[in-house]
């Protein structure tokens, strides 16, 4: 993430505007399990904020976008940087319209004494010039432990002029075609409860033939259990995205 930073930053630093701060920001109200936040995409750096003790245990003194970006799940982290990477580089594409675009994430994050929390980042852009050369974004991070389906991160990118289902497929790419069409038909059934011999029957193939595909998907996604299987497929966009499961 770092060096994707890096790249925006030195696109964009080739014209740089006078500094223009959020009226008020100091005002913004935050509860004990939120964080706030501003990031200058110019300077690479957190230009103001607020509430990581409570939320994180780090200071605001010494978080920074380099330990803001190193706290995601490690069976989160790819697909949370590919969607803040695609929504950043739509953003700059389609400046004109930038600074009406949202993102909110669901994820897992990490706090200063190793153990995570889930949590709910709502970021807005709120500073960019017709030429897209001035980025600032606004975010606040909510901890929303209490929800269901904790390990399952999600996303919601909205943006004028935003391809939904293309903005999706660059987002799972990776996955696209990471089962073969039998295996999805597998998981299908599988996530249906049923033994093996009903999913045999429901596919014309031998019972023997299901138990070996089981084995092989289990094997490729490194689940054990029907429950982390799903968690892997929703996580990495195969059941909604890419086979259309749902």
């Amino acid at each position: 993430m770092k060096g994707f930073l890096d790249m925006i930053h030195t696109l964009l630093e080739n014209d740089i505007s006078l500094e223009q701060e959020i009226s008020g920001f100091e005002d913004q109200k935050i509860l004990s399990n939120e964080c706030l936040y501003i990031l200058d995409f110019n300077k690479n750096e957190l230009i103001h904020k607020k509430g990581f003790q409570s939320l994180l245990g780090y200071s605001d003194e010494e978080m920074n976008a380099e330990l803001l970006f190193e706290g995601f799940h490690p069976q989160d982290k790819e697909v949370i940087i590919k969607v803040i990477q695609e929504a950043i580089l739509h953003t700059l594409k389609n400046s004109r319209e930038g600074d009406q675009n949202s993102l909110f994430l669901k994820y897992r994050r990490r706090k200063k004494d190793g153990t995570y929390i889930t949590v709910l980042s709502q970021s807005f852009i709120y500073d960019l010039d017709k030429n897209g050369k001035r980025m600032k974004s606004i975010t606040r991070m909510t901890d929303v432990s209490f929800t269901s389906e904790k390990d399952i991160v999600s996303y919601s990118f909205k943006a004028k002029n935003l391809d939904q289902e293309s903005f999706q497929r660059k987002i799972y790419e990776a996955y696209q075609d990471f089962f073969t069409s039998r295996e999805v038909e597998v998981i299908v059934e599988m996530f249906k409860g049923i033994t093996n011999r009903e999913i045999a029957e429901n596919l014309f193939i031998s019972e023997h033939t299901v138990a070996t595909h089981r084995k092989n998907i289990y094997k490729k996604s490194s689940c054990s259990s029907p429950y982390e299987l799903k968690v892997f497929c929703e996580s990495k966009g195969i059941l909604n995205h890419n086979y259309k499961l749902r």
